[in-house]
C-alpha cells in the first residue's frame, strides 16, 4: 500500500495487492480490480496475467482464466 501511495503507476504493487485481497481478505472485488489495474498497466507483466488468471480460476470463471493464464505462457 505505501508502493501505491508513493506510485499508483507501479503494476506489481497492484499485482501484490491483489494477491493480498486474494488470499487473505477474501476481498473477490477489491482483488479483480488490482489484477485488472496490473494488467492494465503493464500488459506485458507475465505475473499479472498470472495472478488474474489464478483469481479468475478461484471465482469459477475458467474461460477467462485459461485466456489470462496462456498470456502469461505466452509473455514470459
Amino acid at each position: 500500500e505505501r508502493a501505491l501511495e508513493l506510485d499508483q503507476t507501479l503494476a506489481w504493487a497492484h499485482h501484490q495487492i491483489g494477491w493480498v485481497k486474494m488470499l487473505y481478505a477474501w476481498d473477490w472485488g477489491g482483488a479483480e480490480s488490482a489484477f485488472r489495474r496490473a494488467v492494465e498497466l503493464d500488459p506485458n507483466f507475465a505475473h499479472a496475467h498470472f495472478g488474474y488468471g489464478t483469481f479468475l480460476v478461484l471465482m469459477g470463471r475458467n474461460a477467462e482464466a485459461l485466456a489470462r493464464l496462456e498470456e502469461a505462457k505466452r509473455i514470459r
